[in-house]
């Protein structure tokens, strides 16, 4: 048997013996302390898969980090697009508003030079329809004795302006004129005729299209002429047309058409 008489003889055994040395460390350390170096290495192992797990979670976080920084700058990009868009269509909408304005002012100006040249037109259209009314005024003297030939009727003069206007003056009896009277004083041509034995009287109207204005007023100014001389009156119609609503009248005999060539 090994006698233990030192330390040295104590640590000698127990270096040469595990049984002894284990069992001096059972009864030294007890049980937690000897369960303490499994336990240990379990925590090194589980940090060590704690530290690969928060590895990754730092790599996929990095990741996601950099797909956000790309967003970020692709939104930026976008941002930017968005942001040349919008002066863009700034600068359109200034370029559209000044179109507009000039569009206005041009508009203004083709309306005031429509309306000139409306009253231009009806300026022309006025001075027209007085060449017309005199050119058939002149027509009308000068076919006067034709007229009356027409109409079984031999010329024997055309009135005078100021004769026809003392006739309603006559009759108005010093009162003012009566409408039918001023319309009469305007007569555009009135002959005196005769049929061999007694004196007619031709009431005459010219238009370049004869309406019913006209039939109406030379039928009235030949019995007004009636009335005024005491001599038969006929009504007479010139123009180089007539309307479709006098054609009754001519047929049946109410008024005469004398047709007249239009001017070239």
């Amino acid at each position: 048997m090994t006698t233990i008489n030192t330390i040295e003889d104590l640590v000698k055994i127990l270096t040469e013996n595990s049984y002894w040395r284990e069992a001096v460390r059972s009864v030294i350390l007890g049980e937690e302390l000897m369960l303490l170096p499994g336990r240990f290495d379990r925590f090194v192992q589980e940090q060590l898969a704690f530290n690969a797990r928060i590895e990754s979670f730092v790599q996929e976080q990095r990741a996601f980090n950099a797909r956000i920084e790309s967003f970020v700058q692709e939104q930026q990009a976008f941002n930017a697009r968005i942001d040349r868009f919008v002066r863009e269509q700034e600068a359109a909408n200034a370029r559209y508003d000044a179109f507009i304005e000039r569009q206005e002012v041009f508009n203004d100006e083709q309306r005031s030079f429509n309306r000139q040249i409306l009253a231009d037109v009806r300026r022309l259209d006025g001075n027209m329809g007085e060449l017309k009314g005199m050119y058939f005024m002149q027509w009308a003297v000068r076919e006067a004795p034709n007229i009356a030939m027409d109409l079984g009727l031999t010329y024997r003069r055309t009135l005078e302006d100021d004769e026809v206007r003392q006739m309603a003056l006559n009759a108005a009896g010093g009162r003012a004129l009566t409408p039918e009277l001023k319309s009469f004083r305007g007569a555009d041509l009135v002959i005196e005729a005769t049929d061999g034995s007694e004196t007619w009287y031709i009431s005459v109207e010219a238009s370049f299209t004869v309406d019913r204005r006209d039939t109406d007023r030379a039928i009235r100014n030949a019995a007004l002429l009636t009335e005024f001389t005491g001599y038969p009156a006929k009504p007479a119609v010139a123009g180089v047309r007539k309307d479709r609503e006098i054609e009754g009248q001519i047929e049946s005999g109410e008024v005469f058409w004398y047709e007249i060539e239009e001017p070239r």
